[in-house]
């Protein structure tokens, strides 16, 4: 059950509560694609509060574009952001970088606003410090007799289906012969390591 599975606070009820209900259909909702009008766009805003912002930033992230995240929360075209927003600049992102995330935010069914200017109403510019640049990360995903394979699929599976992120898995037992510095983010899914990772790995992911 989902309380069990993933440590969700739940309650019983004593009898059916007299609501309208249905199944889940498993559906999410889709965001618009890319809004409005691109032409003369100094940049594109997504919002990562929607579910599937990461599977379209990844995309882009693996095609070179060039994506910052901003730490502060921004208000811009009388609209506000929260701090995760996604910001896609044109300039430096080739001539066509509106298509490619038409595609990609269509593909992901993500919403994705074009704004003409870089200066905020209210809270930092876009560009300034308070903007972090991504990089696309090689991950890894450590797998093993310790680890929990529900907590192991789970990871994969919102990796791989959700968001169409690619991974390596790394069994726990290579840990220590593995060059950690090809990845730029290890997943340690449940389990249990105080006797599966020697305290000189302990070291050495410390140190990587």
């Amino acid at each position: 059950s989902l309380p069990r599975a993933f440590g969700v606070t739940a309650y019983m009820a004593a009898a059916r509560a007299p609501v309208r209900r249905a199944p889940f259909d498993g559906t999410i909702p889709r965001g618009r694609g890319l809004e409005g009008n691109p032409q003369g766009a100094y940049a594109f805003l997504v919002d990562w509060k929607q579910g599937n912002a990461p599977k379209l930033v990844s995309r882009l992230l693996h095609e070179g574009a060039r994506i910052s995240i901003a730490s502060k929360e921004f208000k811009l075209g009388g609209k506000s952001y929260g701090r995760g927003t996604a910001v896609i600049p044109a300039m430096g992102n080739g001539n066509d970088i509106a298509e490619r995330i038409r595609a990609a935010a269509e593909s992901a069914g993500v919403s994705v606003t074009p704004v003409p200017s870089g200066l905020s109403e209210d809270g930092p510019d876009l560009g300034s410090g308070h903007f972090r640049a991504l990089k696309a990360r090689r991950v890894a995903i450590v797998v093993g007799d310790s680890v929990s394979s529900q907590s192991f699929g789970t990871v994969r599976f919102l990796l791989e289906k959700n968001y169409e992120i690619p991974f390596t898995i790394l069994p726990v037992s290579r840990l220590g012969t593995a060059k950690l510095g090809d990845f730029g983010t290890l997943i340690f899914p449940d389990g249990s390591y105080d006797s599966a990772v020697p305290k000189e790995v302990v070291t050495k992911i410390r140190d990587w």
